[in-house]
């Protein structure tokens, strides 16, 4: 089958060709179409392929295989027939700004730090770059200065096909040894690598690079990025966000710092003070128990940190005191001791009751499931145990 003619590479800002179908075929995942040459970037190296129409049948995929190029297509479109095709410029203009500028960074850390690039993916939202190292957040700030001090030189980059004597010679970045003819992209002093995607002709079309976040990633380290008009949605979006919570605070953004530290200051006083007061309530509601060995109180309502206060105050006085408290999903226990260990109480509550949770030799809570006056005297023998 005839290689198919590579529009993309000669036109890379072109939107609209002609061509000729050289074939169709019926598959299940629609018609495959092949042309006499295409603006079709076919998905490859962790560039999505380009999306659009053909004869005005819409284009879902696009793949190459051996040199030909195949457009999926939802319909057929006879052979021999001359055909218009056009592509998602906005969506080609996206994918080439995020692979060039992602090229620079990269490069730009290769050279610096030694980390190379083992993985690369342009995402519906964002891009990620794998490296096979880690930098700390001052070094990824500074290669993001340099990537766009890059970028704003506007400058064009340079694209060829060494020869093999020359490509023996050339220094490039590349995820594995190539043979052959190989299309190199190099921007400038800042990155010279093997690549078969789109790129800007000049650097300034990037807009700019933005690293939103940095994780470790299996041996190395995962970076998120967006570039261009991406960079620009990604900046809109945060500083909505942002003009949202200020103003939830009556705050201007430039305060919202300043306002937060204050109200979890505040926030911290009032737990503290709650936190007490609590205290000083399951204390006085504790000494209104009527004391024997071991107490079980039932008690409508309680959240788990209520009961477990409770059953922790009623623990000073009574050798062993649990709490059961009925909810809307189950029943919620706790069983607290300062002279014996209720573990093996917990355990056997668990058990019996299809219930869950955990805790010390001091206290145990979980939730369970079952009748309350059940539960209460199940946990009371078990108490008696102990």
């Amino acid at each position: 089958m005839t290689a198919t003619t590579k529009l993309y590479y000669q036109f890379p800002k072109a939107v609209k060709f002609r061509s000729t179908v050289l074939g169709c075929e019926q598959t299940e995942k629609g018609y495959l179409i092949t042309l006499a040459e295409t603006l079709f970037y076919p998905e490859g190296g962790g560039q999505p392929c380009d999306l659009g129409t053909i004869g005005g049948v819409e284009i879902t995929e696009v793949h190459e295989r051996e040199g030909v190029i195949f457009h999926t297509a939802s319909d057929s479109i006879e052979v021999g027939t001359s055909v218009e095709g056009e592509i998602d410029g906005h969506r080609r203009r996206d994918l080439t700004q995020q692979h060039s500028g992602e090229h620079i960074l990269s490069g730009i850390i290769c050279a610096r730090h030694g980390l190379n690039n083992v993985g690369f993916h342009i995402g519906a939202d964002a891009v990620t770059i794998d490296f096979d190292g880690e930098l700390t957040e001052e070094e990824l700030s500074e290669a993001e200065n340099i990537a766009n001090e890059a970028i704003w030189q506007d400058f064009e980059p340079e694209i060829f096909f060494p020869d093999p004597k020359e490509l023996v010679q050339l220094e490039y970045r590349s995820k594995k040894e190539l043979t052959g003819e190989v299309r190199i992209v190099r921007f400038g002093e800042y990155d010279t690598c093997a690549c078969c995607g789109t790129h800007v002709e000049h650097t300034g079309e990037i807009g700019m690079v933005k690293i939103l976040g940095a994780e470790h990633y299996k041996k190395g380290q995962r970076i998120e990025l967006v570039c261009g008009e991406r960079a620009l949605r990604e900046f809109a979006k945060r500083n909505a966000e942002l003009k949202r919570s200020a103003a939830m605070l009556s705050a201007k953004p430039s305060e919202l710092t300043a306002r937060l530290t204050t109200a979890l200051a505040e926030r911290d006083e009032t737990k503290r003070r709650l936190s007490s007061a609590l205290d000083r309530l399951w204390d006085a509601k504790a000494a209104e128990v009527e004391l024997e060995s071991d107490v079980v109180l039932v008690e409508d309502g309680l959240t788990m940190d209520d009961a477990r206060r409770l059953s922790m105050a009623v623990a000073k006085r009574a050798r062993a005191v649990a709490v059961v408290s009925p909810t809307q999903t189950g029943i919620l226990c706790t069983i607290a001791s300062e002279t014996v260990d209720v573990r093996a109480v917990g355990k056997a509550i668990f058990a019996e009751f299809n219930g869950h949770g955990g805790g010390n030799a001091k206290l145990v809570s979980g939730n369970l499931s079952g009748d309350k006056q059940v539960v209460k005297a199940f946990i009371l023998s078990e108490l008696r145990k102990i």
